[in-house]
């Protein structure tokens, strides 16, 4: 069954994505087309695309302390992530929370940095199917 009509049944969404993700593929949905992308997962946590993915995140931050932090032990970071990512620990959903006053009073919820190289990780991936 698909993700989709999983959730309607009420099981846990974060279960339903990664076995759908690592087992299944990918499905993207383009207008009226469906495509479907398999065997993703390995290519995720290839070294090579978290690397560029930490590039890519960092561009523009790299005087931020969590982004120096991150680089001062890349290595170690890049494999920690992804080992954690190999056996399905990583966490999401821990944020940076700040206010910003532009015009008025906004309360940002920003990503923490290991959680931006891998989104960059997986769009590295879908991006290209995602602009046909």
């Amino acid at each position: 069954m698909c993700c989709f009509g999983r959730l309607a049944a009420g099981e846990n969404y974060e279960e339903c994505i990664q076995e759908t993700c690592a087992e299944r593929g990918v499905w993207f949905f383009l207008g009226k087309r469906v495509v479907r992308i398999g065997n993703l997962w390995p290519a995720v946590i290839e070294r090579g695309n978290l690397l560029r993915a930490f590039h890519q995140a960092a561009r523009g931050k790299r005087h931020k302390l969590e982004v120096r932090r991150f680089a001062a032990d890349l290595d170690d970071n890049l494999e920690r992530l992804r080992s954690e990512l190999m056996d399905r620990s990583f966490e999401t959903g821990r944020f940076n929370v700040f206010k910003v006053h532009d015009p008025k009073e906004r309360t940002i919820h920003a990503a923490r940095f290991p959680e931006r190289v891998f989104h960059h990780a997986l769009m590295n991936l879908c991006e290209p199917v995602l602009e046909r």
